[in-house]
């Protein structure tokens, strides 16, 4: 089962002050159950940045304890959580109690002092509102269809690292949506990460020990024989190992076997050394992806 889970829950440092909200049972039990986690923030999502100052609803507006409304952000935020809950063929929701985002049937009454009143988040009420079953880390047991495979193993048994294995997915699939907002999300704080292009694009997800690890995404570009890559990422536990190079190739490959004879793709100028080191060349100027440094480079494949 797919399930659409607040980030914070699973241990993500995404909360307001900047830490989390891990709940260990709630992670066991998705672990134990087979259960696969689409990670959300809606706050993050919505352009807030990590920490920021706490906030509470105040009837249909979302305030923090200065005054500020972030109404507009959270409302953003909570699109965003809708789009990726459909992307990712989800069937629930888990998310964190009493938030002014995420909070389902209970909420903070906007006068900052802990007390609390019945309401939804603003997230949480969109989704209900599109017939998601939402629960949170207090109920989820109420959650039905819990089983118990075992985890992979991270080595074979002759010690040895295991071999990647490669699945290619249309649209996109929730382990490749759980690395990018790992990485683009939290760790990097690109707030329009998942778009439209989601839907069309072949996504390339790298497995190491049965455990996702890196992704990228590819789909035909303007000129004939082109294709663009994109989104390309690799998970902290699984970074020095060669993996984001293994990644770009497969798909380079399946690219050829497609008919493309070029790829083309948008680097983030302080990753254009790796791009450098497997065959792509810069063209153009640098230009800003929200803030960050890009640069478009080409590579031409083998025949």
């Amino acid at each position: 089962m797919n399930l659409l889970v607040s980030a914070c829950l699973l241990g993500i440092g995404c909360k307001y002050s900047g830490g989390d909200n891990l709940c260990p049972a709630l992670v066991s039990a998705l672990q134990s159950g087979g259960h696969t986690a689409v990670p959300v923030c809606p706050e993050v999502y919505g352009g807030l940045p990590t920490p920021r100052p706490p906030a509470e609803r105040r009837g249909s507006r979302v305030v923090t304890e200065a005054g500020a409304d972030v109404t507009a952000q959270y409302r953003k935020g909570a699109e965003a959580a809708l789009a990726l809950y459909r992307l990712c063929g989800c069937q629930a929701a888990v998310l964190k109690a009493n938030s002014p985002s995420c909070g389902c049937g209970c909420i903070y009454d906007g006068s900052f002092t802990h007390t609390r009143v019945p309401g939804d988040g603003v997230a949480a009420q969109l989704l209900k509102a599109n017939g998601v079953p939402v629960f949170t880390e207090e109920n989820f047991t109420d959650l039905h269809g819990l089983a118990a495979p075992a985890s992979p193993a991270s080595e074979n048994e002759a010690g040895q690292s295991p071999a990647p294995e490669f699945v290619l997915s249309n649209p996109l699939p929730p382990d490749a949506a759980r690395i990018r907002q790992e990485v683009f999300v939290q760790e990097q704080g690109f707030a329009e990460e998942f778009d439209s292009i989601d839907r069309t694009a072949w996504h390339l997800v790298l497995y190491r020990g049965g455990q996702p690890a890196a992704v990228c995404r590819f789909f035909p570009g303007e000129e004939p024989g082109s294709y663009t890559v994109g989104r390309l990422a690799v998970r902290r536990p699984f970074r020095k190992m060669g993996l984001g190079a293994q990644v770009l190739a497969e798909a380079e490959r399946r690219i050829a076997a497609l008919g493309g004879k070029k790829v083309v793709l948008a680097a983030q100028v302080r990753a254009g050394g790796f791009y450098l080191r497997q065959g792509y060349a810069p063209r153009g100027e640098e230009f800003l992806e929200e803030y960050c440094p890009h640069i478009q480079m080409e590579k031409t494949l083998a025949e």
